[in-house]
């Protein structure tokens, strides 16, 4: 070690360019260090009296409010925090607390009364002892606080009065009303909104808190408030405008409506959206009608708009029905119901269904459908005889699925030269038959797709579906009819929108027109491709024999 130490020494002197004895100052502080005369070792004295603090127990005098500390190689007495418990040893006194200046301070028993009596001082009872104007409580006796000694004597100074003494964290925190507060709180407190430097370089400065930036299209005025430098109703939305604050420049689309997200302290909206309005009755669960400036439009024909629901008006929906309900709606003259034994089939009261149809094999008698032909059979004339069997259309690959439709080639919207009919059959209990067809909208004339499903056996119920995709967009109107046989449903075509005819009996045609064509990507082109759907409603239904007739 003193090895280390020599050549560490000489290293020093190397560095600073100064050999010894060559007119340098070689004299060591006294007490630090001495010089060996047996080898020129320089040994340096340790007069640090503690490293931790558990070396200074008994080294210093403590008291309650006090703990022996090593602080800078010296050991000191260092106060314990103000309030810490303790106990002054004087009954007369209670709640014994530190003072912070190492002294154990109680308080009288009679502190409270308004009188500062002989066993109470500022320390102990500041209640009834306080200290005068521009005095502070030092222990247990009041003194003058002076400004400039680099002490904060509360409450006699402030950060308002002796800022050099009671000075804030710059940056930090800025006072107000003599009090220290941060930055946030001090912005809040004083209302002020910003701090521009490049119009004001030393509003941070002088508060010591910078209240930010105004957003896009404010300005930071003389007084740190944010005001607007844009103007509304100069036709053009600026960064600090929108569709509520300035309708004028930042209206909503057709169909939209004006929706605040965010609103500041003075109710002013700061952040809007235009919403569409689809969304927005979607969400309420308004079918039609006015909802918070949005139309959410009309019901369909017999229907009526009552708190934005559309309700059926059962004389409309009810027209020509005997019996059954329609939503709220009982149709007929017995409140949905028949009388007797009738009962109700297809809005209507078939009667004497057992006596009719005894001894008749299959199909109808009279109002009543009496039994159907098992295993693919057809019923003629009351008979089970064979059902059909497989036609051209069900050849691989198989017509079951809309992507594998049977390709009817291409027509125009011309009523006479696009009709056609063909036929053909559901040949087991799984089949379906899809079709489609290409049509050409030409100038002068209106797309209505109208497809029948015609020729069905008496103990045969197929159902009807046509689908139709758009070529340019995507299909933003239509008008199905009949209105109240057809409706729509979900669509298995991608991009289509399909509707269905199934209400009808055993035997009885299907019927679906698209009327209104309007498709959105080309207003003065409707074409698209028509899809037609025949399946069996039951699979007792099989072995069908049907025909498809239809024009555009």
């Amino acid at each position: 070690m003193k090895a280390l130490l020599k050549a560490a020494f000489a290293m020093g002197i190397l560095m600073l360019g100064v050999a010894p004895g060559c007119g340098s100052d070689s004299t060591l502080p006294p007490g630090d260090a001495n010089v060996s005369d047996g080898g020129g070792d320089v040994v340096f004295t340790d007069n640090c009296q503690c490293q931790t603090a558990a070396q200074c127990e008994g080294k210093v005098q403590v008291t309650q409010c006090s703990t022996a500390e090593c602080v800078a190689c010296g050991c000191v007495a260092k106060p314990k925090d103000k309030g810490t418990a303790c106990d002054d040893g004087d009954v007369a006194t209670v709640n014994d607390t530190c003072n912070g200046e190492g002294q154990c301070v109680g308080q009288p028993t009679s502190c409270g009364n308004d009188k500062c009596e002989s066993n109470e001082n500022c320390g102990n009872c500041i209640g009834d002892c306080p200290c005068a104007d521009g005095e502070f409580c030092a222990g247990t006796t009041c003194q003058k606080a002076v400004c400039g000694n680099s002490q904060c004597e509360a409450p006699a100074e402030n950060c308002e009065n002796c800022f050099d003494d009671c000075s804030c964290k710059k940056g930090e925190q800025a006072c107000h009303e003599k009090e220290c507060l941060d930055c946030a709180a001090y912005c809040k407190a004083t209302g002020k909104e910003c701090c521009d430097t490049e119009t004001d370089p030393g509003c941070a400065q002088t508060d010591g808190c910078n209240c930010g930036q105004c957003s896009p299209g404010f300005s930071c005025d003389g007084f740190n408030h944010c005001y607007s430098s844009d103007i509304c109703n100069n036709g053009k939305c600026e960064p600090s405008e929108n569709c509520d604050t300035c309708p004028a420049d930042c209206a909503c689309q057709s169909g939209q409506k004006c929706a605040c997200n965010k609103y500041d302290a003075g109710n002013k909206c700061v952040d809007a959206v235009c919403l569409e309005c689809s969304d927005v009755c979607a969400e309420a669960g308004k079918e039609c009608g006015f909802y918070e400036g949005c139309d959410c439009g009309s019901c369909q024909v017999c229907y009526k708009c009552q708190q934005n629901q559309c309700n059926p008006k059962c004389d409309c929906v009810c027209w020509q029905k005997e019996c059954g309900e329609i939503g709220q709606c009982k149709c007929g003259a017995n409140e949905g119901a028949c009388t007797g034994t009738q009962e109700c089939v297809g809005f209507k009261c078939l009667e004497g269904c057992d006596t009719l149809c005894a001894g008749v094999e299959c199909g109808w008698a009279g109002d009543c459908i009496c039994d159907v032909c098992g295993d693919c059979g057809a019923c003629q004339d009351n008979k089970c005889g064979p059902g059909s069997s497989i036609d051209e259309y069900d050849a691989p690959p198989y017509n079951d699925f809309p992507d594998t439709a049977t390709d009817m080639g291409s027509t125009t919207d011309d009523n006479t030269a696009s009709a056609k009919e063909f036929n053909a059959t559901i040949d087991v209990d799984f089949d379906q038959d899809w079709f489609k067809v290409e049509v050409q909208d030409k100038a002068g004339q209106t797309l209505i797709p109208h497809v029948e499903l015609l020729g069905l056996d008496e103990d045969k119920d197929l159902d009807l579906e046509v689908c139709f995709v758009c070529k340019y967009g995507d299909l933003a109107g239509v008008a199905p009819k009949p209105a109240d046989l057809v409706f729509e449903t979900d669509s298995v075509v991608p991009g289509g929108r399909c509707f269905v005819s199934m209400l009808n009996l055993w035997g009885q045609d299907e019927m679906v027109e698209l009327d209104q064509i309007t498709c959105d990507g080309d207003p003065q082109d409707d074409s698209g491709t028509v899809y037609v759907h025949v399946y069996p409603a039951y699979p007792e239904d099989c072995g069908a024999s049907y025909k498809v007739k239809w024009n555009m």
